[in-house]
């Protein structure tokens, strides 16, 4: 799951490659062959850059509107380099920050608590494409290209293993949550590395290898763009899995049947401008028709970015605020009547959601400023928790 920012998200998508997802054989074969037009980016694959980690990065520093301005409450956090996942557990947040390698306690008051991890290859550090955070137990798992890192509350490494599942020795893990049975991984092989190439949802329920609960149906033979990436949250019944390109999400119990869809039907869709998909199928088009593969003209841009349970069991999702705007992503969910409701939190921000509590981060040219919000969905309001003095 790489989850980039809105603003990653609307610039790679304007050069065409970068959610070219679908069938996981079909985007493994285009991603071998192609590169992103005009920038020398890796065309996604679903898996954690270098330079991001499997949630939210701010905006770059080239982009006209860098640094994005934070609400004048928004706390300025010098230690902090950056913010992705963030996870919160009985009144201390838990931030992710990618660019250093490490995990930040901070208090629901704005308390820094200190830190832990670092970037290396002992017990409790991390490696590359570090990404995402989750609450696990009486333990805060963190996943990396290795594998995952389990620590104590207080920072305390606990243990260090790596993903297998039942269908290859290394998948690459897409996405990851937590569940009353074990953590859940989005995993999906290489196609040489195993004998399922479709995106899964496994479950872990110790060091050995996981188990499939869900497998992906796609049709192996076509790649869809509009698709989008393939997501999962943990839910009170279970998990939710799906494409964000597709009309609907399936909720599924924690030994995989499938409970109800959830679907999008209410949220909007941006089209796809016509020269793009023209673009689209003469250049990444082309090239996978000439591995067999039946590729599909991209109609409309994917609604969100990624999806997470909040309050009760309604849905919130991350989308970025336009196809051009690289000022972060904004959050939705599904309101009265069944209208789209954006929540009401300052655009720019990177946004991680725990339960009904929401971490915002800006990037500052002095560090990272962040505002905590408490989400009421029933009114559509995002209530900040703390404030700060006045900026000097």
């Amino acid at each position: 799951m790489t989850r980039k920012t809105g603003g990653e998200v609307a610039r790679g998508s304007r050069r065409w490659g970068l959610w070219v997802g679908g069938a996981a054989v079909a985007a493994f074969l285009v991603w071998g062959v192609l590169r992103v037009a005009g920038g020398g980016d890796e065309v996604d694959t679903g898996e954690a850059s270098e330079t991001g980690d499997a949630c939210h990065e701010g905006a770059p520093a080239d982009a006209e509107d860098y640094p994005p301005a934070a609400p004048p409450a928004a706390r300025l956090y010098p230690e902090v380099l950056s913010v992705g996942s963030a996870v919160l557990h009985q009144g201390v947040w838990f931030a992710l920050d990618h660019r250093d390698a490490r995990i930040h306690r901070i208090g629901s008051d704005g308390t820094h608590l200190g830190s832990f991890g670092g970037r290396g290859e002992g017990p409790g550090e991390l490696r590359r494409n570090i990404g995402p955070i989750a609450m696990h137990g009486d333990s805060i798992a963190v996943l990396d290209r290795w594998g995952v890192h389990l620590y104590q509350f207080d920072g305390t490494p606990v243990a260090d293993w790596r993903v297998e599942d039942d269908h290859c020795f290394a998948p690459a893990i897409v996405d990851m949550a937590s569940s009353p049975s074990g953590l859940l991984f989005v995993a999906r092989c290489s196609e040489s590395a195993g004998t399922e190439p479709r995106p899964r949802v496994v479950l872990a329920e110790g060091r050995g290898p996981a188990r499939t609960l869900v497998t992906d149906t796609a049709d192996v033979t076509e790649v869809r763009w509009d698709r989008g990436f393939p997501r999962m949250a943990a839910h009170p019944r279970g998990f939710v899995f799906g494409y964000t390109g597709d009309e609907c999400l399936g909720l599924f119990d924690l030994e995989g049947a499938p409970l109800e869809r959830i679907c999008h039907d209410w949220m909007d869709r941006v089209p796809f401008p016509e020269d793009e998909a023209d673009a689209y199928m003469n250049d990444v088009g082309a090239r996978a028709r000439s591995q067999g593969l039946r590729v599909h003209r991209p109609e409309s841009y994917p609604p969100f970015i990624e999806f997470s349970v909040a309050g009760g069991e309604r849905l919130v999702y991350l989308a970025s605020i336009s196809q051009e705007s690289s000022r972060g992503v904004r959050l939705l969910t599904r309101g009265p009547g069944g209208r789209q409701v954006v929540l009401p939190i300052p655009e720019g921000a990177n946004l991680g959601v725990s339960g009904g509590s929401v971490l915002a981060a800006w990037n500052d040219l002095e560090g990272i400023r962040i505002q905590f919000y408490s989400l009421d969905l029933e009114r559509g309001a995002a209530e900040p928790f703390f404030t700060e003095l006045p900026r000097q």
